[in-house]
């Protein structure tokens, strides 16, 4: 999780006490903290500190403040909740509420390491929840009117509390990018790349049917357990993203509805005009894919307990029976000879980090991270017209 511990913990920065780093991202670091003044003086609350050197960056400061402020208002009940964006001691700060629990990334390691996958009823729940969310943001514009977009979906960016809800993070992250310049943005990408649209890895200009993309990668990885196009190096990774045969959920497992195979092939139209509106992918999951699911209940919190990822009664709440604990679902066996973008099945990829977008990959070869950083370079000399033309030449 993220790198190193972040110089402000232990520090009094304006009305916070700062206890903890969590993790560090493409953008920010998030911290925990605990407010010291004010009326909700000993609460302890969750800080996203804008790196120093993006925050210096006037474009930055203003498009993180419009950003989060915007989409943190249109994701309600989906979305993290955001107390709002402060400058405290020079220190730009959005401050959320602290949840307990796991993000996506962190649930979909803890099933590898045991050769599980989710049950369908909670892949369904999770995608329906996010749908809904994503479908009210994208309805909606920001102060300058233009479309509000995630822009950074992927298991990394969705959290699970020890509840059992689904929420929304990185609110805002996107739109603070889009300021940058094309090659620092280059080299913000990281492992984010398996979840990008084609229409995002090529700096085009993106609106909702981008998260349409990047919600149909993450179903498809939640019902399987493998990545779609993760591999081990970026350039990889980035033409898989490009033009990798899509097989369908189905054909890794089998248990997957036809309506929900049908959907998430939809939604991975390469062309973003051929995918469905986050609305319509929504309504399709709500009165299509539920009905055929039947009687299996989601039961997320009783999961996260039975992974070891949530306290037996968080919050009060009644402990699951052992006779109510979802089971264990294995993970489908590789097809023989089945394979995306020449890795078969068999091999994970890449493990998901936890919690923020952006950290290194864990492990990995001198000569893979020295492969990444040539990518990087390459990227931030010359642009992705460089890129382009390496992907041409290693694809013969």
């Amino acid at each position: 999780m993220g790198s190193a511990p972040s110089s402000l913990v232990g520090r009094r920065v304006g009305r916070y006490d700062v206890l903890e780093h969590v993790a560090t991202g493409r953008l920010a670091e998030v911290l925990v903290a605990r407010i010291v003044a004010g009326e909700r003086d000993g609460r302890r609350v969750a800080l996203k500190r804008i790196l120093p050197r993006f925050a210096k960056d006037p474009e930055v400061r203003s498009a993180v403040s419009a950003g989060v402020v915007a989409t943190s208002a249109q994701t309600a009940d989906g979305g993290v909740h955001v107390e709002g964006v402060f400058e405290e001691d020079g220190e730009l700060l959005v401050e959320m509420e602290l949840l307990e629990g796991a993000t996506l990334a962190s649930v979909l390691d803890r099933l590898r390491a045991t050769d599980e996958v989710l049950g369908i009823a909670d892949v369904v729940a999770i995608l329906a929840t996010l749908a809904t969310t994503l479908t009210r943001l994208h309805a909606a514009t920001g102060a300058d009117g233009s479309p509000l977009v995630h822009g950074g979906l992927g298991p990394p960016a969705v959290f699970v509390t020890e509840a059992g809800e689904t929420k929304l993070l990185e609110l805002g992250v996107e739109r603070a990018l889009a300021v940058l310049d094309p090659d620092t943005r280059s080299g913000l990408i990281g492992p984010r790349a398996q979840y990008l649209s084609p229409e995002q890895i090529g700096f085009r200009l993106i609106d909702g049917k981008a998260d349409v993309w990047s919600l149909g990668v993450t179903a498809w990885e939640l019902l399987t357990g493998r990545s779609l196009f993760g591999a081990e190096t970026l350039l990889e990774t980035l033409d898989r993203v490009r033009g990798a045969p899509v097989p369908r959920a189905s054909s890794v497992r089998a248990d997957v509805p036809a309506s929900l195979d049908r959907l998430i092939a939809e939604m991975l139209a390469r062309e973003a005009f051929d995918r469905p509106s986050m609305a319509h992918v929504a309504a399709r999951l709500r009165d299509e894919v539920s009905p055929e699911v039947g009687a299996a209940k989601a039961d997320l919190r009783a999961t996260m307990v039975r992974l070891g990822l949530a306290a037996s009664a968080p919050r009060g709440l009644p402990t699951p029976s052992a006779g109510t604990r979802p089971p264990a679902v294995r993970a489908p066996t590789p097809s023989a000879g089945l394979a995306i973008g020449g890795r078969t099945l068999g091999d994970a990829g890449p493990r998901s980090e936890t919690f923020v977008v952006g950290a290194p990959p864990h492990g990995g070869s001198i000569a893979r991270i020295a492969r990444d950083l040539l990518a990087i370079a390459l990227g931030a000399a010359a642009g992705w017209l460089i890129v382009e033309l390496v992907l041409r030449w290693t694809r013969g």
